[in-house]
């Protein structure tokens, strides 16, 4: 596993380099280097504005008693997003770019490319409580007197 993780990496890396040469040798050096910094940049504000958006998406499922899965699931794919839009390169910014699009995450999550959560889902809004279970009442906290102390003061 280890190996095939160093092969993805060098083979992103060596990817990156061709489609920068590329690129470079259309729009020049100072157009391509323009280009790759541009993308990350608007992409990670992008990533910023519906990052929150997403946090808010999970609060109310919360608050509402639905089960936030998917919408943690669709978060996740904005964590990778945004680790792909840090990696420097056009490749990676256009698809950091296309995952930030909320189709393709929701498309992702539904095609089974998320991680699993066999946390069990308890809908705290509608469990049954009754009055019953509640008990009203005041407590003090009595100190106990040293009646049994001498006093050597005498």
């Amino acid at each position: 596993m280890f190996r095939f993780i160093v092969f993805i990496i060098v083979a992103v890396v060596f990817i990156e380099l061709y489609t920068l040469v590329a690129v470079a040798s259309l729009v020049g050096a100072f157009g391509a280097i323009t280009l790759a910094l541009g993308t990350a940049i608007v992409g990670l504000n992008i990533l910023s504005t519906q990052g929150k958006r997403q946090m808010q998406k999970i609060k109310a499922a919360v608050t509402t008693g639905q089960n936030p899965q998917q919408v943690i699931a669709e978060g996740v794919w904005m964590l990778i997003c945004g680790l792909v839009l840090l990696m420097p390169g056009l490749l990676t910014d256009a698809i950091g770019v296309l995952l930030l699009i909320p189709i393709v995450r929701f498309w992702l999550v539904k095609r089974g490319y998320a991680p699993k959560f066999n946390v069990p889902f308890s809908n705290f809004n509608q469990q049954n409580q009754s009055d019953d279970d509640i008990v009203e009442g005041e407590f003090y906290e009595e100190v106990p007197k040293a009646s049994h102390l001498k006093d050597d003061s005498k």
